[in-house]
């Protein structure tokens, strides 16, 4: 049988690409509202090549290696900016539940800050890492699928998910498994990336990168099918369906990975700067400078300004 699409379905792809700012931007949006409809097989190929990625001990170690705060600048950054904003939404003795908690990079800081944390992860090597670090902190460690959770019901005060959530492009069914995990009055506090900065990029910006060239694209795939994209509204409408209601959405890591940046100086120059920003954020009182900017002034931006946000959700 041949698929023939229905007449309501190509009207609505030729508003699409009328309403865009250009029509290689409609095509993308259709594609990544295309996403959801992907044949079961094709949604299944994504994720089996995603979780072989990360049973691989050699893959494991670089990202320790790479995400070492004490060793490695851009990832003290990260980590003063990121873990900083969750810890101001986490009281002490919530019981959190860190999705997708690599080797313990968040579940670590906020159990060191008094709250009791579930680390959740599908990675086997990956929670290696993590019980080798956790010592006597309140921590508990389960392997599992973030598609099928292994909680109950309305059990954590919050829920946490950080270089986590855009690797689904399926990402609204993954938020529904957080969003059951969480109890009314609770939240979900998640690190994302902002659609709306790398469409401004491709667009205003006098060099055209492909998606491959955007932050995490060349590991796992190129095109937008391989990867979640939030904007303001596909973020409203899944935390609608999920009964989560928006609270606060800033944007953050302004220096690190910012296609307003790289689009900008183009693909050798970027290379420059992302070595010669390693060193500068070595000096601790630019680093110091950083962290300050971030708190005081990026977050205050709008969310186009950097590439990754932050998004915290109340369960309803």
């Amino acid at each position: 049988m041949v698929y023939r699409p229905r007449p309501s379905v190509i009207r609505r792809a030729v508003e699409i690409i009328r309403s865009a700012p250009s029509t290689r931007d409609g095509v993308k949006e259709i594609v990544q509202k295309a996403v959801g409809r992907l044949p079961a097989w094709r949604r299944k190929t994504v994720r089996a090549a995603k979780t072989a990625y990360w049973q691989s001990d050699s893959e494991v170690e670089h990202f320790v290696r790479e995400t070492d705060a004490a060793k490695v600048a851009g990832a003290a950054y990260m980590d003063g900016v990121i873990n900083d904003f969750f810890a101001r939404n986490c009281p002490k003795g919530s019981s959190i539940l860190d999705v997708g908690c690599g080797n313990g990079i968040v579940t670590l800081f906020l159990a060191r800050r008094g709250c009791s944390v579930t680390a959740c992860d599908i990675s086997e090597p990956m929670l290696r890492e993590l019980n080798r670090n956790r010592a006597a902190l309140d921590v508990k460690v389960r392997r599992g699928d973030a598609y099928d959770l292994p909680f109950g019901d309305a059990m954590f005060d919050r829920v946490v998910a950080r270089m986590f959530l855009y690797h689904f492009p399926d990402w609204p069914r993954v938020l529904a498994e957080m969003a059951r995990c969480c109890r009314p009055g609770g939240r979900l506090l998640i690190h994302i990336t902002s659609k709306e900065n790398a469409d401004l990029a491709r667009r205003e910006c006098k060099v055209s990168f492909a998606m491959c060239d955007l932050p995490e694209r060349g590991k796992f795939g190129r095109d937008s099918m391989q990867w979640g994209e939030f904007d303001a509204r596909s973020i409203s409408a899944a935390a609608r369906r999920c009964g989560l209601r928006v609270v606060e959405r800033v944007p953050c890591t302004f220096f690190h990975s910012n296609p307003l940046i790289n689009f900008s100086i183009g693909a050798e120059r970027s290379d420059s700067y992302r070595n010669q920003l390693q060193n500068w954020l070595s000096k601790p009182d630019v680093l110091a400078f950083a962290k300050w900017f971030e708190q005081t002034a990026v977050q205050q931006m709008p969310v186009w300004i950097s590439y990754y946000n932050l998004l915290v959700l109340e369960k309803l």
